[in-house]
């Protein structure tokens, strides 16, 4: 029996494994690294500080150095470039003016990270001398179509920082043709997100010139237009909100999986599962060895040795087994894949029910999805999900779906929570519209809580601690932005010193109770009741 794997046990999950990632990575083809183009206004505008002090051009390079760093630290593929226009010099292959690329696209390192953090602590003898701003018109429409050569095969958004909010407003034939390249950028899979930032007297207006641009992106999805719209006019504009806004943004919408919403028997639609909230861990390490001055990547290799034999084996003469009985059951890997196999991915809505039967330990998972309309896959998902969304949360109901994401996964049942659009005091979205999806729990999951006895309390301590808890009350809505996790940015700091060859950072951790508050709450309140 030396040749068996259990499946009970952990042993199979090697096997297991490969075989979910070689089906995820065909399915999830859309999972590519990312790639953004900062395209920044050099203008003179973009020189004038705010209210408060601050640049925007310095305020946008720091946009571009934090987007370098987290990138470098948890995304190593994806690819970052930065194209300055509105410039006195011009540097591009097609050698237009005005147009300055500073870096091309390519993956974050040291060198690049320097350069823009540089430029990002206001050292204006270097923009000054070798870029330079200008206020000549040119055409926008050279941005877009410059951006377009920087790309190569990747999800591809330009990220545009500009305070000029009607670019060729008396040239209609240069805003005809920006308008047109930058259709032609959606035509081949590219975003413009932009970044609009207010000027000292005139605040950023989208209706004049870059709303037609969206609609324009959007022409065939009123639906999609009209959030788009709003989550872009959402935006402060304030120059000092600038860095949280491109943080907000720059990662990427990767989903989960993407597959087929089965509505009715004859009505079906794509949809694809998002993870909204997920702890972000440390990027993966590579094992290298040194030869010399160089490093060498270690390559991992997993082989399997029969304990009577000492031989090597091949994966033909290993067998996995169940135990039952007492007694090993074989299976064969093709079986376990066929045991494993239940159907091909896909939601199906089974009814509904009232929200109001959805209880708090009927979420078993450790975090719920977010479904998507995909119209990639459906023409007309986008509307016939808008409409369901509207249903479902006017009749106050919920919808039980079944649920398989890929092939090798198990079924399970799930509870579609309706969701409506969310925007913060600041005007940036906080939750988009969609279905939070829910796993229920099977007859198995669900255990009965052991019998405890309460201890007994009196009133007066009851109204003690009643006093305390109102006085600690927080009065603004828990704000995941504020506070970092103080581990991961103890490692970032460590790694940027190392790679920066600067001296490491002082980490401030946010999640410290402030213990001079409490002391005061408590003083006010007699704690005599449970002494």
């Amino acid at each position: 029996m030396s040749n068996l794997i259990s499946l009970s046990g952990a042993q199979s999950s090697q096997f297991l494994d490969e075989e979910e990632d070689d089906e995820l990575n065909v399915e999830d083809f859309f999972e590519k690294p990312d790639s953004i183009v900062f395209a920044i206004d050099c203008s003179s505008k973009m020189l004038v500080p705010d209210d408060q002090g601050n640049i925007p051009l310095q305020i946008a390079f720091q946009c571009v150095q934090s987007v370098l760093l987290n990138k470098a630290f948890n995304n190593r593929s994806d690819m970052i470039g930065v194209l300055l226009y509105g410039t006195k010099q011009a540097m591009n292959p097609s050698n237009y003016d005005h147009i300055y690329i500073l870096q091309t696209l390519d993956s974050p390192d040291p060198g690049r990270i320097k350069a823009a953090d540089d430029l990002a602590k206001g050292n204006n003898d270097r923009f000054r001398d070798e870029i330079g701003s200008s206020d000549e018109e040119f055409p926008l429409g050279n941005v877009f179509w410059l951006c377009s050569d920087m790309f190569a095969a990747a999800f591809k958004r330009i990220f545009l920082i500009t305070n000029e909010d009607n670019p060729h407003k008396d040239n209609p034939s240069l805003r005809g043709s920006s308008l047109q390249r930058a259709k032609d950028l959606w035509d081949m899979g590219m975003r413009v997100e932009l970044f609009g930032l207010d000027q000292p007297d005139h605040s950023f207006d989208y209706s004049l010139f870059y709303k037609e641009m969206m609609m324009l992106d959007n022409e065939n999805d009123d639906v999609a237009l009209d959030s788009r719209i709003s989550s872009q006019s959402a935006m402060t504009g304030k120059v000092e909100d600038l860095l949280n806004q491109v943080r907000r943004k720059q990662a990427s919408k990767r989903s989960n999986f993407s597959i087929p919403m089965h509505i009715t028997p004859e009505l079906s639609i794509g949809i694809r599962g998002y993870s909204i909230i997920m702890e972000q861990g440390r990027g993966s390490y590579t094992k290298v060895t040194s030869s010399g001055s160089m490093l060498q990547e270690v390559e991992t290799v997993t082989s399997y040795k029969c304990a009577d034999t000492d031989q090597f084996l091949a994966d033909t003469d290993v067998k996995y087994f169940y135990p039952f009985g007492g007694k090993p059951a074989l299976f064969t890997k093709d079986e376990v894949l066929q045991l494993r196999r239940f159907d091909e991915p896909h939601l199906r809505i089974l009814g509904f029910k009232p929200r109001s039967s959805l209880q708090p330990h009927h979420n078993i998972a450790s975090h719920s999805y977010f479904i998507y309309p995909n119209e990639m896959e459906y023409e007309g998902s986008t509307r016939t999900f808008a409409a369901l969304l509207e249903a479902v949360k006017d009749q106050d109901k919920i919808a039980i779906a079944y649920l398989i994401t890929r092939r090798t996964s198990a079924p399970s049942m799930v509870a579609l929570l309706p969701q409506t659009e969310e925007l913060g005091a600041d005007g940036v979205q906080i939750l988009p519209p969609g279905f939070q999806m829910i796993i229920l729990p099977y007859a198995d999951d669900i255990r009965q809580v052991p019998p405890s006895s309460e201890a007994e309390v009196t009133g007066e301590q009851i109204d003690a601690l009643n006093g305390i808890i109102d006085d600690l009350m927080v009065d603004h809505r828990y704000d995941p932005m504020a506070y970092k996790n103080p581990s991961l940015q103890r490692h970032y700091s460590a790694l940027q010193s190392i790679s920066l060859d600067e001296p490491s950072k002082d980490i401030v951790d946010d999640t410290i109770p402030n213990q001079d508050i409490i002391d005061k709450a408590i003083a006010c309140h007699s704690l005599s009741p449970f002494q």
